[in-house]
């Protein structure tokens, strides 16, 4: 089959190739035709140019001899716009001075109203003067006798003033010793309320204690149940992953027995499969064979004649060597005593030999061997005398005895025919037969196929081997039978074999999936037991911490207990204290009130003297202010009367000036109005000859719009034919692009031969090959590269599975590598980290000790780590029993040690300090100076003790409701400034 397939594959690639021939001949012919009609279309197209070029420079001239015209006429219209401009400013000129004639008249008349207001004012100012110096006198008489009484008053208040200071000194003398008492009563307040304020704490403490001993024994209580619980959870885990394991187990073991099923059917597949492909292989080329001998057989003339044939006779197309057969060893001899016969088409009537004849010569067919059954088959005087030669001992017998055929009406024909026909062993024994019995009319044919006449004539050769190849065929196709019922057999167990081990696997998939699955409840249950385990030691490890918690705890109340009985006898002495200094305030503030009596009833009359003495120093302030005015009146009066001189004399002068100019403006009125008039005269004329140059314009404008006329018709000639020259190269273009993506050929350069080949033969040869190609059918051109592609592939998924073997090893030895590394780095960092814990912790506290446990030291990677803190004056303990100071202090050393083995480069610190004391808050804030070398520190805080350690504060405020305004300070810059 693969052998049909390539040289049916090779009959295409030479039919394809004589078609691509003869097509490029058709498209080197149709590229000719198309450049030839695109050169005649671009000598027109240069042609129109041509013309088109001339028409546009005449209209080029015309077009510039107008905007010469144009541009004259524009510039005596901008002349005629400068001489309007003229008249406008005369004009104007004349406007503005009529104004300024009227504005003159006006100021005129103003000026006159103003130099008989002036004469006014002058008249009133020498009137207005007399009286006010009448009332200045006046004013001196009244401020003096004012004077006199407030001298009198001033003398008795200065007496009741020293009076008054006595008091004062008496009152101040009481109060002193007032202040000193109450200083007493603050200071004796002050230290009982600390005293009942630590008696408060005290007390809070001793509940809070009490509080945390019930929580503690609550605790127990919960963590009693919690382990009873994991252990119940850690056999119930135990006993569920012993039977899932059992599972697994069998799931195993029924995977182990599928897998090795399903290898020995896969093994059975893979040998059917093997043998199918042989047996298949062996079909094809037995069926391949079949197909030669059939072509070998039949002669070119005879399948030309059926061919013709076929639809004008209605005969069967039995041919001679299809009925006959005969032993393998006269095979030979039989096909040699017909010769050209063995192929002749055996025809039963006349008139079928008669249409056959017709037919071969209509066709001029070669010759063409029929067999006539109907010629009779009786034995004349020949064949009688051809029998004696028969007894020769090298004759085998009559040739027609050694025939088998199954066509009854042939064989007496093909006896007939063969009738003076025998078999000879060899040459030799046939001359030597005929030398026996001369005269005889007969053939001997030997067993090798030589020929031999009683005429003399010997014919000699290898023949066609028709019989041989007839038999050859019917062997095969026995075989081919048989084979094709082996493979279907083949294929049928082929099948169940794939069925069963579809079976196998989709049981090993199950089987599988149910290992998965139950290895995934074994980890879950693993996991639960571990966190169950895991729980049970943190509940142990908390009882531990609360039962010394628990005893802690009755040692701190009994220690509390004795302090507060102590500080109750404190507060109650500080009481009597307190109580006594009371009572003395309280008389001597009695005494002070009555002598703050008689200070008030002295300070009253002293008061009611000073505002007698100020009222009367304000009358004399206001008369000495209403005769400083009067003065100053008297003194405008007089600068008045002269302003009003000097404008009478400057408003006269103004009146002689502007009367002036109104003359002089009416003069030149006169003179602007003639010039005016002789402009207006002079931009008529120029208007009316403008007029005239744009009339001429118009008529050449038309002549030029013809003119565009005729080009714009030129050019709609020249754009047609340009678009068929377009056609033209496009359809140059697209013959050449589809010769060039059909066979890559450029025809426009290729020299192809076309003058000794017939364009209209090649039209129809191209029909005909076409038609060949589809007879062909589908060819597949990629049989012969199938086997090199998957054998390429197998050998590249061969090389790329070895490649994965080796990575997946270098992956595993890689992380094995990384795991170390990474276990020997996190060890070292671990134990710097420690070590400087340690010593940030003693820094920190002032003292104590601490240290970093792992929870699982043989598995560092997954491990946790707990921090074990002993503050000083406290014995040893985890982190969760410290104070809230303490665990931000302890927090803070482990990050201090942090940055101290790998400094950041920003902190970010949000309330920090919020739990330390005073005394912690001060170690803080200097190992934040300290560590802000390398580290730049952003801390948000409340504490005054972390602020003064800042080098910049921020702070944010909100002056008005719903704006926040930032504030900020640099104490660096401001303990410079406190310095200088």
């Amino acid at each position: 089959s693969l052998d049909r397939q390539v040289k049916k594959a090779e009959r295409y690639k030479r039919l394809i190739g004589e078609l691509k021939d003869i097509e490029l001949r058709i498209a080197r012919r149709e590229f000719l035709s198309l450049s030839e009609r695109l050169a005649g279309v671009l000598a027109a197209v240069e042609q129109f140019r041509e013309v088109d070029a001339v028409k546009r420079g005449e209209l080029s001239a015309a077009e510039n001899q107008l905007e010469t015209e144009r541009v004259g006429i524009v510039e005596r219209e901008k002349e005629l716009a400068a001489l309007e401009q003229k008249l406008y400013e005369k004009e104007r000129a004349v406007s503005d001075s009529e104004k300024r004639i009227a504005v003159l008249k006006t100021t005129i008349e103003n000026l006159k109203y103003d130099k008989a207001r002036l004469e006014a004012i002058q008249s009133d100012g020498v009137a207005r003067k007399a009286e006010l110096s009448q009332k200045a006198v006046d004013l001196g008489q009244q401020a003096e006798s004012h004077q006199s009484h407030v001298d009198q008053m001033t003398e008795a208040l200065r007496e009741k003033r020293e009076a008054t200071a006595a008091i004062e000194a008496a009152i101040a003398e009481q109060e002193a010793e007032l202040e000193e008492r109450r200083k007493a009563l603050f200071s004796a307040s002050e230290r009982l309320s600390m005293r009942r304020n630590e008696q408060s704490k005290l007390q809070s403490s001793s509940e809070t204690l009490a509080y945390k001993e019930s929580v503690a024994h609550r605790d127990m209580e919960g963590i009693a149940q919690a382990i009873a619980a994991a252990d119940a959870g850690i056999a119930e885990a135990d006993a569920k992953i012993a039977e899932q394991t059992a599972i697994i187990g069998g799931l195993k073991a029924d995977v182990a027995r599928l897998a090795a099923e399903a290898g020995t059917l896969h093994q059975q597949i893979e040998e059917r499969k093997n043998d199918l492909a042989q047996e298949r292989e062996r079909l094809a080329a037995n069926m391949s064979r079949i197909g030669s001998l059939r072509d070998l057989i039949v002669d070119k003339t005879l399948r030309d004649f059926l061919a013709d044939s076929g639809n004008r006779l209605h005969v069967s197309s039995t041919v001679l060597s299809d009925i006959l057969s005969a032993d393998k060893e006269y095979e030979v001899a039989i096909e040699a005593a017909l010769s050209e016969k063995i192929n002749s088409l055996i025809l039963d009537s006349i008139d079928d030999v008669v249409a056959a004849v017709d037919v071969v010569r209509e066709k001029q067919l070669g010759r063409t061997a029929i067999f006539f059954t109907g010629i009779g088959s009786r034995p004349g005087a020949q064949q009688v005398e051809s029998q004696a030669i028969a007894g020769h001992p090298s004759v085998l017998g009559k040739a027609s005895d050694f025939i088998k055929t199954e066509h009854v009406t042939a064989e007496h024909a093909i006896s007939h025919v063969l009738d003076n026909v025998y078999i000879a062993r060899d040459l030799r024994s046939a001359v030597e037969a005929f030398e026996a019995h001369p005269g005889i009319p007969c053939v001997l044919v030997t067993l090798d196929g030589a020929v031999v006449s009683s005429n003399g004539f010997i014919t000699a050769g290898q023949g066609q081997d028709i019989l041989r190849r007839k038999r050859e065929i019917k062997e095969l196709q026995k075989t081919i039978d048989q084979q094709q019922v082996a493979i279907a057999a083949t294929e049928q167990e082929l099948v169940s074999l794939q069925e069963a081990l579809h079976v196998r696997r989709d049981g090993i998939r199950e089987a599988e999936a149910l290992v998965v699955e139950a290895e995934k409840q074994v980890s879950l249950l693993q996991h639960q037991r571990t966190a169950h385990v895991e729980e049970r030691e943190r509940r142990e490890r908390r009882r531990s911490f609360l039962e010394t918690e628990l005893a802690t705890l009755a040692t701190e109340k009994e220690s509390l207990k004795a302090a507060l009985e102590a500080k109750a006898l404190e507060i109650h002495q500080f009481e009597i204290e307190t109580q006594t200094v009371r009572v003395a305030m309280a008389s001597l503030q009695e005494t002070i009130a009555s002598v703050k009596e008689e200070y008030e009833q002295e300070r009253s009359e002293l008061e009611d003297m000073r505002l007698e003495i100020a009222s009367f120093r304000e009358k004399l302030i206001a008369l000495e202010r209403e005769r400083q005015a009067t003065e100053e009146a008297i003194i405008e009066i007089d600068e008045k009367f002269s302003i009003a001189v000097e404008e009478a004399e400057t408003t006269e002068t103004k009146i002689a000036s502007a009367t002036e100019q109104l003359q002089q403006l009416e003069r030149s009125i006169r003179s602007t109005v003639e010039d005016a008039a002789a402009l207006r005269r002079a931009r008529e004329e120029r208007r009316d000859a403008i007029a005239v140059e744009k009339e001429a314009l118009l008529e050449k404008e038309h002549g030029l719009k013809a003119l565009r006329t005729e080009i714009d018709a030129l050019s709609q000639q020249l754009s047609d034919q340009r678009s068929v020259s377009v056609e033209q190269r496009m359809k140059l273009e697209s013959l050449q692009s589809a010769m060039m993506q059909k066979y890559g050929v450029e025809i426009g350069q290729t020299e192809i031969a076309i003058a000794e080949f017939d364009a209209d033969a090649d039209i129809e040869s191209v029909n005909s090959l076409n038609e060949k190609i589809r007879e062909l059918g589908p060819v597949n051109l990629g049989t012969l590269e199938e086997y090199d592609e998957l054998k390429t592939r197998y050998e590249f998924m061969t090389k790329q599975q070895e490649d994965l073997t080796m990575s997946i090893a270098e992956l595993e030895e890689a992380i094995s590598r990384i795991n170390q590394t990474t276990k020997r780095k996190l060890r070292e960092a671990y134990d710097a980290l420690r070590a400087k814990f340690v010593e940030v912790f003693t820094t920190l506290f002032g003292g104590g000790r601490a240290d970093l446990v792992l929870t699982d030291e043989e598995n560092i990677l997954e491990a946790g780590v707990e921090i074990i803190a002993q503050p000083p004056g406290k014995k040893l303990q985890n982190i969760n029993l410290l104070s809230g100071g303490e665990k931000a202090l302890a927090s803070l050393a482990l990050l201090f040690a942090g940055f101290l083995l790998k400094p950041s480069p920003l902190c970010i610190l949000d309330e920090a300090d919020a739990p330390l004391d005073d005394i912690n808050t001060v170690r803080f804030a200097q190992m934040i100076r300290d560590l802000s070398r390398d580290t730049q520190f952003v801390v948000i805080t409340h504490n005054r003790t972390t602020m003064e350690a800042a080098d910049h504060l921020y702070g944010i405020t909100m002056e008005e409701p719903g704006a926040s305004k930032t504030i900020s300070l640099q104490l660096s810059e401001v303990e410079n400034i406190g310095i200088g």
